[in-house]
């Protein structure tokens, strides 16, 4: 899986393609091999349009091979020296209609207002764009296809993204909803999991254009920058020591935190798939077309083993929150009861504490009521967490048992196995 500092820093050298930058010594070549966040990538194709757009397609080094299954595309974002950049920010992503978008919108093939509004506004960058990620996927028709980029970047590779149904991973963009085309837009509805384009709340820019998509995912960093601007830059996001893009942990990004696994959950069991269909096709090539049973049931056990091992993760930071919650609102029954028994005895002097609780029991306030009954519930529900957690394990274990057990009595099917990690 290429992590999220990749696809930051293939973001932020993308931007570097444009012959106008000041650091050419940065500008990335067709043919090289340059370290992009904390993997190795070949770039493979450069273009720099016509139309001010900029972009790279690079493949992840692996095991000292260029690795053309899996292919991104960086789009660069704007530069604010570049006029056809600033045309295509006011053009495309602002809808605002300039004297050159106007004469062609009054081209015989465009009679149709929506339809040449649409044209009009994808004409330049992103029929480039367009074209440009119609040639990768040409030239590598298995590769799976990501784009990303940062603000019109992202734009862009959102647009093309839900055009050839790609996946996405950028930053700050606006949302293209407005110029996808009516089967684009329902792809991207129906797809959400594919798409993701991070936004720090705080940025103007990047939340333009509203989330019509899907793919936006608003994130409150925490950040109180001095220039507001800052909230846009690449440079704004953290990651943690194996390149995932870090939410802080609060109320406000809960949601954020859910759609940020449930992409990688995604990602993870797409990729695995993907290896299960290979091994599958390596282990009949092997036994002359077919399976065998063991090697039937070693694959569907491994498929349900990697879905159980992924969702270890998830189970065991949510049961661990659960009872945290438990454990808290345990204390906080405890304390409501203290606090309202010394809010009760210091209105009054005459009562001893036996008749301040019996007067506050005519109230159904009790001890029982308040702590005991619900800290009773609260420990069942700890138990039982922790008994469902027990048998999640031990279900974990029974399956990894099975396959070590299978590949052990089956020495042919092992001998294939090892040729396949090996």
């Amino acid at each position: 899986m290429i992590s999220d500092v990749s696809y930051n820093k293939l973001a932020t050298q993308s931007y570097f393609l444009d012959p106008g930058h000041s650091e050419n010594d940065l500008r990335p070549i067709e043919g090289k091999t340059k370290t992009f966040g904390n993997a190795d990538f070949r770039i493979l194709r450069t273009i720099n349009h016509r139309s001010g757009m900029q972009a790279m397609a690079v493949a992840p080094i692996v095991d000292g091979q260029v690795d053309t299954s899996e292919v991104v595309i960086a789009y660069a974002g704007t530069n604010i020296k570049d006029l056809k950049d600033s045309e295509t920010d006011v053009r495309t992503v602002g809808g605002a209609l300039t004297p050159h978008s106007l004469v062609m919108e009054i081209k015989p093939e465009t009679r149709v207002f929506g339809k040449a509004l649409r044209s009009v506004r994808k004409s330049g960058q992103l029929h480039a764009a367009d074209a440009f990620a119609s040639r990768i996927e040409t030239e590598y028709p298995n590769a799976k296809i990501t784009t990303t980029g940062h603000s019109l970047g992202e734009y862009t590779g959102l647009y093309v993204a839900a055009e050839h149904h790609f996946e996405n991973v950028g930053f700050n963009g606006p949302d293209p909803f407005h110029v996808l085309s009516p089967e684009a837009k329902k792809w991207a509805k129906n797809h959400p999991e594919r798409l993701m384009n991070y936004r720090n709340r705080g940025d103007f820019i990047g939340n333009l254009r509203g989330n019509r998509t899907g793919a936006g995912l608003l994130i409150d960093m925490g950040k109180h920058l001095r220039n507001f601007l800052g909230y846009h830059d690449l440079a704004a996001w953290d990651f943690s020591s194996d390149g995932n893009l870090l939410i802080p942990e609060t109320e406000e990004n809960l949601f954020a935190r859910m759609k940020q696994r449930n992409h990688d959950n995604f990602i993870f069991f797409k990729d695995k798939l993907k290896f299960f269909s290979l091994a599958e096709s390596r282990l009949k090539a092997s036994n002359g077309g077919s399976l065998s049973s063991n090697a039937q049931i070693y694959l569907d056990d491994s498929k349900v083993l990697a879905v159980v091992e992924r969702a270890q993760s998830d189970f065991v930071q949510m049961t661990s929150q659960m009872i945290q919650l438990y454990r808290v609102a345990m204390q906080e029954a405890r304390m409501i009861w203290d606090e309202t028994f010394i809010q009760a005895r210091s209105a009054t002097t005459e009562l001893s504490d036996g008749e301040i609780r019996e007067w506050l029991g005519h109230t159904g306030f009790t001890y029982r009521s308040v702590v005991t009954d619900p800290c009773n519930e609260y420990s069942a529900n700890i138990r039982e967490l922790e008994t469902f957690s027990e048998r999640f394990l031990d279900l974990l274990n029974q399956i990894r048992q099975k396959i070590t057990g299978l590949v052990q009595q089956d020495a042919e099917l092992a001998q294939q196995i090892q040729g396949l990690m090996g």
